[in-house]
């Protein structure tokens, strides 16, 4: 009796797993073609997530009647039979392609790779290499390394270059100047202005400085509309290095 109840309750078995479906599929973006990961669909109260092939697998007990819903934070969902989109490949499989149409609602990430204005942009500027900041880097403001470009005129309250520095070119003062450092904006939130004496003998680490004069590329806000500077300091040196900077000058400066 025993046996005879196993062997039925393993036919049984058979069964059930014979009568189950195993439906795979993929969700593909309609504009570009591309396989969606993290997109959800669900089936019959089942949920699953696509993998980062946009690959999908269900085991279902029947095809027909079901409803399917395919859902995600980017594109247009999808809801409706399940056997429109599903075709059998044997008894037992069959497979599904759901295309998602791409909302409008949200931007594609932006990757900033330059923040600086190229050989043949229609722009005025200047480049000052390392080499140029070097032969006049004595200690003072970054302004007066500056001194020397075309339409700058700089300032300093002790007169002497340290302290309290300022600088315009073209006219406009460091409120419509946009400053940057190594992309990121320096000027105050509040004043808009540039203070350089937060920055102390900064130009030992400057590796280059791009002076663009009037309306140019920003960074920082809208375009500039004085001038932009944007300071560079990110140059990497393999080898170890050491380095030796004296100066003194009068008011023990």
């Amino acid at each position: 009796m025993k046996r005879i109840f196993l062997f039925s309750l393993l036919a049984l078995g058979h069964v059930l797993c014979c009568a189950q479906v195993v439906l795979k599929g993929k969700v593909v973006e309609k504009e570009s073609g591309s396989l969606l990961s993290g997109v959800s669909i669900t089936i019959g109260g089942e949920s699953v997530i696509s993998g980062e092939s946009g690959n999908f697998q269900f085991r279902l007990k029947e095809i027909s009647g079901l409803v399917v819903e395919v859902s995600d934070v980017e594109h247009r969902m999808i809801r409706d039979s399940l056997s429109k989109f599903v075709r059998v490949t044997s008894n037992h499989e069959a497979e599904a392609i759901f295309y998602l149409e791409r909302k409008n609602l949200f931007l594609q990430p932006v990757e900033v790779l330059a923040t600086r204005s190229g050989t043949n942009a229609p722009f005025t500027k200047t480049n000052l290499s390392r080499k140029d900041i070097e032969k006049s880097n004595l200690g003072a403001d970054l302004p007066f390394l500056l001194n020397q470009t075309p339409a700058t005129i700089i300032n300093s309250d002790a007169g002497n270059g340290i302290g309290y520095t300022g600088l315009r070119i073209r006219g406009s003062d460091l409120s419509r100047i946009n400053v940057t450092l190594n992309g990121v904006p320096y000027n105050d939130p509040e004043s808009q202005g540039v203070f350089f004496v937060d920055m102390p003998d900064v130009a030992s680490s400057v590796n280059s400085i791009q002076i663009q004069r009037g309306v140019g590329t920003s960074s920082n806000g809208a375009g500039a509309f004085g001038a932009t500077l944007n300071i560079s300091t990110n140059e990497f040196y393999e080898t170890p290095y050491a380095e030796v900077n004296n100066s003194y000058g009068s008011f023990n400066s």
